[in-house]
This record gives C-alpha cells, sequence and structure tokens, in this order.
C-alpha cells in the first residue's frame, strides 16, 4: 500500500515539518502534479500543498480532452499545436485507463466560417503538426456520409464534415493518479494544507506557513526552492512578486459545461461543432449515460474559489446545440454543470480571444518560481521547464546542496498509477476480466468497465474491498460504492465526503440524481475510518451539499 492514506495524514505532516525538502509546489492540480513526479523522478526530495482537494480548481473542470489544440490553429499558434499534439499520445501510454481515443466529427454548413477547403487544411496541418500516425490521419467526408455519421446533424445547409482522432480523459482522476505515482516514488503530497505566507532567509523565499484546514494546526515548511503552481491563484498565492512581471499578469476565462442525459442527445460520437449563435467552436461528448456540452469563454473576475454556470451560459450552449442537431434541447434537460477558469496570461495589444494558452515560467527576486499558463494536454513539458529551471538555480548557487539526479530519468515513459500495463494486449484483457465479474459482484457490465477505466489495474483493490461488505449490506452497487471509498481513504487521501462523489468518482456531473440514495452510508463509513464527530460529519454533509446545489444554481 502507498503512503497516502488520510488515516495516517498527521504522520505525513510530522514529517514535513522535521526537515528541509529540495522543492515545495503550491498547488494540486495538473501542473502541480506534473513537476511532483518529474522532481521526484529525477531524485529531488519534493512535497506539495494543496488548499482544498486535489484538482479541486480548473484540473477537474475541463473539457476532459487530451487534444492537439485544432482551434490554435487559427490563431496561428502552430508551436502550441505541434507541442501539444505529440504530447497527447504521450499522455495516452502513459494513461491508458483514463485516457480513450475517440473519432471526433467536425461538420461545416453553409454560411460557416468554416468551409470542406478550409476544414481539409487545418486537419492536414493538424496531423502534420501533431505527428497523427497515418492510420488515424483525417477523413473529410461528402454531404450524405456525414448525415449517416451522425444522424443527429440537421440536414439544412449541411455540406459535409471532417472526421479526425481526439482523445478523452477523465482529468481529475489523471491527477490524481499522477499525484499517486509520485508519492510512491518518495514525494509527500497533501491535501486541505493552505499556504498562508512565505518565509525567508536574506530576503530569498525558502519555505512557507500553512494552516491545516481539517483542524486549524499551523505549520512551517522549509525548502531549497518554491514553485508557484496554482493556477487561478497564482497571483493571489505570489503576492507582492507579481509587481516583479510587469505587464505579464494573470487574466481568467470562464470555461462552462452543461451536462445532459444520454437519450437527449444521443450522439454515435463526439462532435466539434461551429455554433451558429456566436460562430464559437463548441464540443459535444458522449459519456457513458451522459453527453456533456462545452464550452464557453469568457473574462471573469469574480470570486475564483467556487465559479459557477449562469443561466445565460447554460441557455447559449444550448441554443447552440439545438442550432446543429435535431434534438429540441431546453435547460429543463440539464441534469449538472460545472465551471472552470482557465489561468491566462495577459499579453498587451491582443484581444482576450488571441490570448494563447502557452505556458510562460517566472522567477521573482525572492527566488519564488511560478508557472502560469498552458494546458492539461502540455502538463508534462510544463513540469520539465520548471524541474529545469530549479536544476539551474541549484547550479548558480552552490552554497545550496543539490542531489545526485537520476540521469534521463524524465516522465516520457512513466505509467501513472494504475496504468502499469505491459501492453494493449493486457490492458484490454484486464478489463475484460473486471467486466467478466458483474455476474459474481451482481451489478451490470457497464458497471463494471466504468470502474476499470476509473482505476486501472487497482480495480482488484476496490472488488476485494467491495466484497467485506457482502454480509453486511445487500445492495450489490452501494457495496461497490463502499469499496470504492474505503480504497479511496486507504490510498487516495480522501479526507471529506465531496473529495469521493466530486473528485475520486465524478458523480457530481455525472450521477448527480442517484447521490442522495448512497450519500448516509457513505458518511457513516467516512465518519467510522476517519473517527469522526456527529458535528464533523453534519459539517461535510453540509459543505456537500452546498456544491451539489452550487452546479444548477443557475436555475435560481
Amino acid at each position: 500500500m502507498i503512503p497516502f492514506s488520510s488515516v495516517d495524514r498527521s504522520e505525513y505532516i510530522t514529517k514535513l515539518k522535521s526537515h528541509r525538502v529540495n522543492i515545495l509546489v503550491i498547488g494540486g492540480g495538473i501542473t502541480g502534479a506534473g513537476i511532483l513526479l518529474d522532481g521526484v523522478n529525477r531524485g529531488f526530495d519534493i512535497a506539495l500543498l494543496e488548499k482544498h482537494d486535489f484538482a479541486h480548481g480548473t484540473s477537474s473542470r475541463s473539457t476532459k480532452l487530451i487534444h492537439g489544440g485544432l482551434r490554435y490553429l487559427k490563431n496561428f499558434q502552430f508551436g502550441l499545436v505541434k507541442e501539444t499534439g505529440k504530447e497527447r499520445a504521450i499522455v495516452y501510454s502513459n494513461a491508458r485507463h483514463l485516457v480513450e481515443k475517440c473519432k471526433m466529427l467536425l461538420p461545416f454548413y453553409k454560411g460557416n466560417e468554416l468551409g470542406p477547403i478550409s476544414t481539409s487544411v487545418a486537419l492536414w496541418m493538424y496531423d502534420y503538426l501533431a505527428s497523427v500516425s497515418k492510420n488515424e490521419h483525417k477523413l473529410m467526408l461528402k454531404r450524405a456520409t456525414s448525415q449517416k455519421t451522425e444522424p443527429l446533424l440537421k440536414d439544412d445547409k449541411l455540406k459535409g464534415a471532417g472526421l479526425y482522432y481526439e482523445y478523452k480523459v477523465d482529468d481529475t482522476r489523471l491527477t490524481l493518479e499522477i499525484i499517486k505515482k509520485a508519492v510512491e516514488g518518495g514525494a509527500t503530497a497533501l491535501n486541505y494544507m493552505e499556504v498562508t505566507g512565505f518565509l525567508y532567509e536574506n530576503g530569498k523565499v525558502n519555505g512557507v506557513q500553512a494552516i491545516n484546514k481539517l483542524n486549524g494546526e499551523m505549520i512551517e515548511v522549509r525548502a531549497d526552492y518554491v514553485v508557484n503552481a496554482s493556477g487561478p491563484w497564482t497571483d493571489k498565492v505570489a503576492g507582492e512578486d507579481v509587481v516583479q512581471r510587469g505587464s505579464k499578469k494573470i487574466i481568467l476565462s470562464k470555461g462552462v459545461h452543461i451536462v445532459l442525459p444520454f437519450n437527449k442527445l444521443p450522439l454515435k460520437q463526439p462532435v466539434y461543432f461551429e455554433s451558429e449563435v456566436d460562430h464559437r467552436m463548441v464540443f459535444a461528448i458522449p459519456h457513458h449515460s451522459y453527453t456533456y456540452i462545452g464550452t464557453t469563454d469568457t473574462p471573469y473576475d469574480e470570486e475564483i474559489d467556487t465559479p459557477h454556470a449562469t443561466r445565460q451560459e447554460v441557455e447559449y450552449l444550448i441554443r447552440s446545440a439545438n442550432s446543429i442537431f435535431n434534438a429540441n434541447l431546453n435547460s429543463d434537460h440539464v441534469s449538472s454543470t460545472w465551471a472552470g477558469l482557465r489561468p491566462l496570461i495577459y499579453q498587451e495589444g491582443k484581444k482576450f480571444s488571441e490570448l494563447a494558452r502557452k505556458d510562460e515560467v517566472f522567477k521573482s527576486e525572492s527566488g519564488l518560481i511560478s508557472i502560469a499558463g498552458g494546458k492539461l494536454t502540455g502538463y508534462r513539458k510544463m513540469a520539465e521547464r520548471v524541474i529545469q529551471a530549479i536544476i539551474s538555480e541549484f547550479k548558480s548557487h552552490p552554497e545550496k546542496t543539490m542531489p545526485v539526479l537520476h540521469e534521463g530519468a524524465l516522465t516520457d515513459l512513466a505509467n501513472v498509477s494504475g496504468s502499469e500495463f505491459k501492453s494493449d494486449d493486457e490492458y484490454r484483457n484486464l478489463l475484460n476480466y473486471s467486466i467478466s465479474l458483474h455476474t459474481h459482484l451482481q451489478v451490470d457490465e457497464k458497471t463494471m468497465s466504468v470502474l476499470f477505466k476509473r482505476y486501472g489495474n487497482n480495480t482488484e483493490q476496490i472488488i476485494a474491498l467491495a466484497e467485506t461488505f457482502r454480509d453486511k449490506i445487500n445492495d450489490p452497487y452501494l457495496r461497490l460504492s463502499l469499496g470504492e471509498l474505503k480504497y479511496g481513504i486507504d490510498q487516495e487521501m480522501v479526507c471529506h465526503i465531496s473529495d469521493f462523489l466530486i473528485r475520486r468518482t465524478g458523480q457530481l456531473y455525472f450521477g448527480r440524481e442517484n447521490i442522495k440514495t448512497y450519500l448516509s452510508p457513505l458518511c457513516d463509513l467516512l465518519k467510522s475510518e476517519l473517527t469522526l464527530s456527529d458535528d464533523q460529519i453534519n459539517k461535510m454533509k453540509s459543505e456537500f451539499e452546498q456544491e451539489y446545489d452550487l452546479v444548477m444554481k443557475w436555475k435560481q
């Protein structure tokens, strides 16, 4: 068992207080997770602190695609497309159970900005820049074939479509599985630890003050270098260091997605389409028993801890979908929503819509290293750039002792936790074996498929834990959920019922209508395992119910 149990949380905190680490990362999203894994692989003593739960912010609220950024061709961001296109193949290989190849349909209509020639050229450039394998190259479809490929497409003005490959991903679990892999390698990671200030030595940052949000304990953590990888919170965490970046400040873009029952929009494959409302590009993606649609892209300057969809944003996405699909959707069909904030680097003279998603590393005079910008697909290269910057800093400051590094220990071949498969055949065999257990476990095949694609080769541990409840619980689906929660407590640092229902399993977005059926028994197990008081578990329930309501706040 990896040392990542919420039961043993106090031991990890004691360890962190007792010695100086080489690198301390602030922020438990995909960027911080990537830095943690890259750092520990190289041989650094490295730790990570997150003020909420891991992947609480942007990293659980993306469009859930590992993609090469087709839309960035419009702004001539060829370098970004090239890098992220190559990176998605690496992420697919390293996180096999979380990443799924899928054919994406890109229809074009009379009057659209995209036409057959521009679409063909864009997809050809995409294939070329992203080094797409020949068997996955784009295919241009005539009007009749496009209609057959996706019968829900409106045929009025339809001229044809492009078909190309994209990669779906569980963004939240990717973040978590990367962190778990880093912890297996010796890194330390703690959620619910909010950095409240920096520690200094001779005017240079050499650590942080932090508060354990679960019990109010204040601690100090010393480090050779501190990395600010807090996404939308980058400037807030940096504090006075922000002024040293001049005009390069962080601005936020809000992206909203809506979730519908699959039978309301039963697509045969994901569709990337041009909205007739404003000619923006929008995704519609089938996912298990649902279809989700997004995203918006608007400037955001409100509070950043709890962004949520507005009625205007929800209705925009519905109108956009209705403009292309024969579906007659309305707001009553929406079962859930999520809203995420993208941190963008302001560039003087550029319009908001033209801002690049390129990441940038900043170093202040105090020695604080910050990274901002970027996108989910490029997390690994972002981490490499940060770690390389720190290696350069160590070499420039011989008074700081750099550990003996592991030569060539990059993360391009580092499978994440749950994806330690030797081959695609092994992956498929284990998937089929897990599905075959549905009869014994008394659940349907789809449930087992979803479970395996959530946990990979750690699935057998969840099954074993679920079986321990067989004599006590009659409901087989509840037994499986309790097994998942027990695993989450023991090996995924679940501290709060929200951690489990939102970020470990995604049920708030895909299955919200079923949550209250099992909420009480899940809370009872959490209370027992973490020895919580009645007041503590009731407070957790109340806080979760606020998040439960927040995804539908737009209806108020």
